[in-house]
C-alpha cells in the first residue's frame, strides 16, 4: 500500500512541474531562504523545531483559500534539472470555475507563444507559437500533446487541484511541518511560512512550500527526490477574483 502512496505522491507533486506547457527545467543546487535585515526572518532554530499540527492546519487553510476563489491568474516560472541539462521556462495561467483553463507559454524553447485552453464546453484546444500560431488542434484530455516532458498533465495544475492532492497526501500519512513564525525571501515582497512535507516511510523531506502569510497561497514549491533538489516553481503576480470572462478561454 505504501509503495502506491509514495508513487501517487510523486505523481501529484509532479503536476507543479508541467505548468504552462513547461518542460522540466533547471534548479538551483540547494534550497536556501535568503534573509533580509530588519525583518522577521526564518532562522535555523525555527526550521529545527517545526510545528506538525499547525502544518496540517496551514494546508487546510491553503486549500480553503484556493477553493474560495471564483477565478484567478498568475505568472509562473519553473526551474529544475532534467537529463543533466538546465532549462528555464515560464508562462501565464488563468483559471475560472468550474474548470476553465488558459495557459500561455511566455518563456523558453520552441513552445514559446503556444496557448492551451479548456473552454466552457469542456473541450481542450491548443494553438502553436511562432510560425505555428495559426495551427489549432482539438485534443483529448489524455493527449500526450498536453503533457510535459515529465509526463504530467497540464490540466491539473490549478491551485485547487494541487492543494486537494496535497491534503489527501497528508491524510494518507505524510507529515506537514511549518516554521514557528513567517519570514522573508528575496523572490517575494511579503512574509512567508515554510511548509515541509515528509514521507514517514522514507524518513525524508519530499517537498518544501513557501506560503504567502497573507493569502495562504503558495509562492514557491520545491520538490526533492532521494534527498536532492528536483524542481522549484515560483509564482508571481497572483490575482484573485479578477472577473475573467468565458471568452478568455476560447480562441
Amino acid at each position: 500500500m505504501w509503495d502506491r502512496v509514495r508513487s501517487s505522491q510523486y505523481l501529484r507533486a509532479g503536476r507543479v512541474l508541467c505548468l504552462a506547457c513547461l518542460t522540466i527545467v533547471a534548479l538551483t543546487p540547494c534550497f536556501a531562504l535568503p534573509e533580509r535585515a530588519g525583518a522577521a526572518a526564518i532562522t535555523a532554530a525555527d526550521r529545527e523545531q517545526p510545528d506538525t499540527k499547525r502544518g496540517f492546519d496551514l494546508v487546510s487553510a491553503m486549500h480553503d483559500a484556493a477553493s474560495s476563489a471564483d477565478d484567478y491568474s498568475f505568472e509562473a516560472r519553473i526551474e529544475a534539472y532534467g537529463d543533466g541539462k538546465a532549462v528555464r521556462q515560464g508562462g501565464r495561467f488563468f483559471y475560472k470555475k468550474p474548470g476553465l483553463i488558459r495557459v500561455e507559454v511566455t518563456e523558453g524553447g520552441f513552445k514559446r507563444g503556444s496557448v492551451l485552453v479548456v473552454g466552457v464546453d469542456g473541450s481542450v484546444r491548443a494553438r502553436g507559437g511562432g510560425l505555428l500560431k495559426h495551427v489549432k488542434l482539438r485534443l483529448s484530455r489524455d493527449s500526450k500533446l498536453i503533457r510535459s516532458a515529465n509526463g504530467f498533465s497540464m490540466l491539473e495544475v490549478d491551485f485547487q487541484t494541487l492543494l486537494t492532492d496535497l491534503k489527501a497526501l497528508l491524510e494518507s500519512g505524510h507529515r506537514a511541518r511549518v516554521s514557528k513564525r513567517p519570514g522573508t525571501i528575496d523572490t517575494h515582497p511579503g512574509l512567508v511560512h515554510v511548509l515541509t512535507i515528509e514521507d514517514p516511510d522514507l524518513d525524508a523531506v519530499t517537498q518544501k512550500i513557501l506560503v504567502d502569510a497573507r493569502t495562504n497561497l503558495p509562492v514557491e514549491w520545491h520538490l526533492f527526490r532521494q534527498g536532492k533538489p528536483f524542481s522549484r516553481t515560483i509564482w508571481k503576480n497572483v490575482k484573485l477574483q479578477v472577473g475573467l470572462k468565458p471568452d478568455c478561454f476560447e480562441f
